[in-house]
Parts: C-alpha cells; sequence; structure tokens
C-alpha cells in the first residue's frame, strides 16, 4: 500500500508514465490505465499490487466454492447427526418399553405364585443356591429328569443337606408345573410326603429346594434281575419292601382323604417313592398333581377331572387313558403296577401285567417273584399280597380300592410277616425257584412268557417323550429292550441319591 501511495496526484505526467512503464514490466498488466480507486481495490491482504486489472478480485473467486462446500458439508454432518439421535432415541424407547413390558409380565407372573409363609417355605435367592451347590458342580448331579438336574446342596452355612432341583431351558416343562409343586407342597404336611424346604424363581431360575433322601428311590433298590447294569445297591428284603410300600400307601391316602380337598397325585411310580436314611419311604414330585372335583357325599370317586392325559409308561391308568377323566382311582392303578414291580423286581415294560395277572389267578404267582426273596415271604402273605395288587389293576375303576382299603391290607400283611418271623417256623415261607420255561397264559391266551429265555410279550399303553399318548404291541427282550421313559416332570433318569 506503500508503494501505491507514494504516487502523487501531483506528480507530473512524465513522472507518472514512467512509473506506469515499470509496474507493467514487472507485473505483465495489459491495461495501464490506472487510478487511486483502482489501486486500493487491487490492493490484497498480502500488500501485492501484481494482479489482473479485470475488476475481480481472485481470493474470493478462490474462497466462494470453499465456502458453499464447507457449508453443504457442515448441513450434511449436522443433519446425519440429528438423524442418528433420533435413530437411537427410537432403539431407547423401544428398548424401555420392551423392559417394561417384560417388567409388569414378570410381576404379573410373580404375583399369581402362591404367597408362602415363611415357616413352611422359604425363599432362596440365587446367590445363596450357587453357593449351596458350589456354582451349580457336575459333580454334585444326583438326577435327571423332564424338569431339569437335581443337585446335591447344603445349606445354613452346610448345617443342613438338601436336594435342589434345577429348571432346565431346554425343558418343555416350565412355570405351571413350578407353581403346582410349590402351592401342593407348602400346604401339605406328612410323615409319607418330601418335605419341599424352599424355592427360587429370581432372572428367569426356578429352583426348589427339597429336604435331602441319602438312600435314592425305591427303584434303586430294587435290582432288576434282568437289567444290563449291575446295581450296587443294597437289595432290599421283603418285609423292607413291604413296610416301604405300605408307607407309599399312606402317602396316598393322606391325598386321598387326609385333606379338604382331594389331590390326585398322578404320577405314582418307583421313582417318585424316595428313601430316607431310616428307609422310611416318602411320595415325592407333585409337578402333575391335580385338585380332585369337590363332592358332597363321602363316597370317593363319585366325580372327575377332566384333563389332557400324562402320565409315566406303564404305570398310566388305561381308562383315565381312554376316556381323559381323572380320579383317585388312577394313582391306585398307577401303585398296584408299583406293588408287582416290587413283588417281580422287573421294569414295568417287561413286567407283563396280563401274564403276572393269570399267574395270580392260576395260583402260580410264585413263578414271577423275585428270586432274591426265595424263603423270605410267607405264602398266607404272599396270596393278600397279590390278592390287593391285582384289584388295583383292574380295568374297571370302580372294581379298584381305594387307598384306605390298600392301607389296612398292607398293614394285615405286615402284622402276618413279622407274626411268622417270631415264630421262626422256616416251613411257612414260600420257595421261589424259577423252573426253566414255566409259563402261564395271558388274557384270552395272548400273553405268555419264558423265564428260561426272558422273553415276554405284552400291550404297552403310556406316554411317549413327547407328552402324547402312544399304544403299541411291543416284544420285550432280555437283549434288545430299551426303556424309554416319558418325559414328565418327575422322571429321574440317573437314579441315585436325592
Amino acid at each position: 500500500m506503500t508503494t501505491l501511495i507514494s504516487l502523487s496526484l501531483t506528480s507530473t505526467p512524465s513522472q507518472l508514465a514512467s512509473q506506469r512503464m515499470l509496474m507493467t514490466c514487472h507485473t505483465n498488466v495489459t491495461d495501464i490505465s490506472l487510478s487511486g480507486l483502482e489501486i486500493l481495490k487491487l490492493s490484497d491482504t498480502a500488500r501485492n499490487l501484481a494482479v489482473p486489472n479485470n475488476g475481480t478480485n481472485t481470493t474470493s473467486l478462490n474462497r466462494t466454492p470453499t465456502s458453499k462446500t464447507s457449508i453443504r458439508k457442515t448441513i450434511i454432518v449436522i443433519g446425519g447427526a440429528i438423524g442418528g439421535l433420533l435413530l437411537v432415541s427410537v432403539f431407547l424407547f423401544a428398548l424401555f418399553r420392551r423392559r417394561i413390558q417384560y417388567k409388569k409380565l414378570f410381576t404379573s407372573a410373580n404375583s399369581s405364585r402362591p404367597s408362602l409363609s415363611t415357616d413352611l417355605c422359604r425363599r432362596f435367592s440365587l446367590t445363596q443356591i450357587r453357593v449351596a451347590t458350589h456354582d451349580f458342580d457336575q459333580k454334585l448331579i444326583i438326577g435327571r429328569g423332564g424338569f431339569g438336574k437335581v443337585y446335591k446342596g447344603c445349606i445354613d452355612g452346610g448345617a443342613t443337606d438338601v436336594a435342589v432341583k434345577r429348571l432346565n431351558s431346554t425343558s418343555k416343562q416350565g412355570e405351571q408345573e413350578f407353581l403346582t409343586e410349590i402351592e401342593m407342597l407348602s400346604r401339605l404336611r406328612h410323615r409319607h410326603l418330601v418335605s419341599l424346604i424352599g424355592y427360587c424363581d429370581e432372572k428367569g431360575e426356578m429352583i426348589l429346594i427339597y429336604e435331602y433322601m441319602p438312600r435314592g428311590t425305591l427303584r434303586d433298590h430294587l435290582n432288576y434281575r434282568d437289567a444290563k447294569e449291575t446295581c450296587k445297591n443294597e437289595v432290599l428284603p421283603w418285609k423292607q419292601r413291604l413296610k416301604i410300600c405300605l408307607g407309599s400307601a399312606r402317602g396316598l391316602e393322606y391325598l386321598h382323604g387326609g385333606n379338604k380337598q382331594l389331590i390326585i397325585h398322578r404320577d405314582v411310580k418307583s421313582t417318585n417313592i424316595l428313601l430316607d436314611d431310616k428307609w422310611t419311604a416318602k411320595v415325592s414330585d407333585f409337578g402333575l398333581s391335580k385338585v380332585g372335583p369337590a363332592s358332597d357325599t363321602s363316597d370317593i370317586g363319585v366325580g372327575h377331572v377332566s384333563t389332557i392325559v400324562k402320565g409315566s409308561f406303564g404305570y398310566l391308568d388305561p381308562e383315565y387313558y381312554q376316556r381323559g377323566q381323572l380320579t383317585e382311582k388312577s394313582d391306585v392303578y398307577s401303585f398296584g403296577v408299583m406293588l408287582f414291580e416290587v413283588l417281580c423286581a422287573r421294569p414295568t415294560v417287561k413286567l407283563n401285567l396280563p401274564n403276572v395277572r393269570a399267574c395270580y389267578t392260576k395260583g402260580i404267582l410264585y413263578t414271577v417273584v423275585d428270586p432274591t426273596l426265595t424263603g423270605q415271604i410267607t405264602s398266607e402273605c404272599l396270596s393278600k399280597f397279590g390278592e390287593i395288587a391285582e384289584l388295583c389293576i383292574r380295568a374297571n375303576r370302580d372294581e379298584r380300592p381305594s387307598m384306605r382299603d390298600v392301607v389296612l391290607s398292607l398293614e394285615f400283611m405286615l402284622t402276618l410277616q413279622q407274626t411268622a418271623e417270631n415264630t421262626g417256623d422256616v416251613s411257612l415261607m414260600v420257595d421261589f425257584t424259577i423252573r426253566s420255561n414255566a409259563t402261564c397264559g395271558g388274557e384270552n391266551g395272548a400273553s405268555t412268557i419264558s423265564f428260561g429265555e426272558n422273553v415276554c410279550e405284552s400291550r404297552a399303553v403310556g406316554v411317549d417323550t413327547q407328552g402324547s399318548i402312544v399304544a403299541s404291541n411291543t416284544v420285550v427282550t432280555n437283549s434288545h429292550m430299551e426303556v424309554k421313559s416319558g418325559s414328565v416332570f418327575s422322571e429321574i433318569f440317573d437314579l441315585r441319591a436325592r
């Protein structure tokens, strides 16, 4: 700017012409017509006068597109940020709404669960359960079933052993069975019913805590004589088996008549009879239980409950299966099957009930009795035992006895057995020597059994692993039989103490 200002307007024309020519040589500007205003106009921030005199500032030309691009980019960035915020807001709102709905659903589920008194049933936290089971240590598994795994645990600082049943996430059973078990056992107290100590329903877990039964299940000690695997448990003597059957019957009698409402267990079987350290029998697993119909009369079995057929293979009441009408006599039928299972030491699918009934009718029941019981049962006790068991499995439920009658019969049998043992008369005991090829025709001559070859043919009715009913003609052999049990809440596949 000082250079231009030094061109005084008072200079002579010749001096101005010389200065103009000098500037033209250095700047190559073709237009040498200058004025004070044009000089000021061409001055840039770098004090450079060497710019074309076309009336346009190149700096402005270079800056204009850049400014527009920057503005456009800024708008895009701002717009993207706003859009992103909107998307995040929508996502967070949807997540928040879903969590509220889940919370309402969970709260509703919890509100429908029975309100348990702390002196009847404790509520455990998941942390307490993890501590009790060493974070569900696989080494502590004592059983597996349709509901899930059963662990041995310790609570109250290790002072109390418990059995912890945890729902499997892949199980087809869940809250309904869980609630039924809590509802039933929280208000039932009997010497021959397993005790429910508490439960846990935290963080999606459904866990039941029972008293620990160190001797496992009744089935553990039957030692099936044609089982593929040798059982390491102690073989039960006859008198012990009789006491266990009597204790189980008393537990079922309490369910059928010892409460204000009739309760039908619906899953009576040898794996649901648990034994404590003193061999006391206790009925367990009430996940399939149903409250029976109210009746204005004192007669048991007046009404029925129409429901989906559920149960375990081999124990299912055929009349209940055919009609879908559940009564307490369905428990009686299952108990009768278990009585023959105890007597013969055979799994239900190999028991062949028509054949066993035919043997009883012909007076040769001794041919199907567990041979390990030789010299332990009196002939009168065996006859009475076969009689009550056969009555329990009658096809017509009206012909079946009540559990009260069953209890009285078993008490009488136990008295007979104890009297015979006290006298020490060995001649009163029956010798169950199994003869090769001993046979007895089944009903209508359809069923036969050969003990020499361990082959039997029977018709099995039960439930498959999906819980649906199946009926099939089954041929059973000692070497080719695979037992498939119904996947029910109470089923135990790994049979150990629990």
